[in-house]
């Protein structure tokens, strides 16, 4: 009987810990589909890709960047400082070419902002969410 107690408790803590996981969000399959890998990942983050394929400017929904979820998210699946990626931003926006990232203060605001807002992509740490296009950021190729 304990063996199957432990069995189950085994069981529950893998599946909850394995149903987690960074999901890149959009508002349509046609622009998630244009993220094959974590180098598409990097070029949009990074701003060097600007617009969808539909014509659609990009806009970059992120967390602070003083946020633990941000931090993570940015060293973790595009394999830069979040620092480095503030700088990146900064020259951008400083030269006139781009746009500032919107900077939301949690999961929920990304989430309906996202909902809302034509051409963004953004991340969140949870479950898969209902009603935006999605892909678990496990299935991306890491070919950087």
């Amino acid at each position: 009987m304990k063996i199957i107690i432990n069995l189950i408790g085994f069981l529950l803590f893998f599946v909850f810990f394995n149903s987690y996981a960074y999901w890149i969000l959009t508002q349509d399959d046609d622009k998630i589909s244009e993220i094959k890998n974590k180098r598409d990942l990097l070029l949009i983050f990074s701003m060097k890709k600007s617009y969808w394929d539909d014509g659609h400017p990009i806009i970059l929904i992120v967390l602070p960047s003083n946020n633990k979820v941000h931090q993570d998210f940015i060293r973790n699946n595009l394999g830069i400082s979040s620092n480095i990626l503030d700088n990146i931003w900064d020259i951008n926006v400083h030269s006139g070419n781009k746009s500032p990232p919107i900077v939301v203060n949690s999961k929920d605001e990304m989430i309906n902002l996202i909902r809302n807002t034509e051409g963004s992509i953004g991340y969140v740490y949870t479950n898969h969410i209902p009603g935006l296009s999605s892909v678990d950021i496990t299935d991306l190729v890491d070919d950087k």
